[in-house]
């Protein structure tokens, strides 16, 4: 149920920031796209252990966990996310400016809206644009598993719902 969980949260982020029909379509074509489920998995335990060791233990320490293939796989994900993000970003900065608020034909979203603003560079809009897919994804989908979970593992919880 959690893998599900993801996918429907990659279409909620793909719909509401990206003005994507149907989000990245997870859930519809039971794929993970751009191996973003997979990545979920692998690359937040090398990124979030680095923040917690001392900055003289970062260099040997990372050099160890890359002996893993988990661990080189999160690399390279966090690579290829910020890749995707800075293309994204970029792809949607151009097309305003030839005028083009929604170039895939798709409806209002967030994305558009981080590029209108002012102050705003194309890098911090594709940060933003890392941070939505990883942060929003994750947790979302993470409480929606854990409510799922619960209420099916207490019938009458359900019931209740249900009624």
């Amino acid at each position: 149920m959690s893998l599900w969980m993801e996918r429907y949260e990659f279409d909620v982020v793909g719909e509401i920031f990206h003005g994507h029909e149907d989000g990245f379509v997870m859930v519809r074509d039971g794929r993970d796209d751009n191996d973003w489920c997979h990545l979920m998995g692998v690359m937040p335990d090398t990124g979030a252990s680095l923040m917690y060791i001392p900055w003289f233990l970062k260099v040997p320490y990372f050099a160890g966990m890359m002996l893993f293939r988990s661990s080189r796989d999160g690399v390279r994900g966090m690579l290829d996310v910020t890749k995707q993000a800075n293309k994204s970003a970029n792809a949607r900065w151009e097309a305003m400016q030839k005028g083009e608020e929604h170039p895939d034909g798709g409806h209002p979203d967030r994305l558009t809206e981080y590029c209108k603003e002012g102050n705003w560079t194309v890098a911090d809009v594709a940060t933003e644009v890392w941070g939505v897919i990883w942060a929003g994804s994750d947790t979302t989908a993470t409480a929606l598993s854990s409510v799922f979970y619960h209420l099916h593992k207490h019938p009458a919880s359900l019931a209740r719902l249900r009624r």
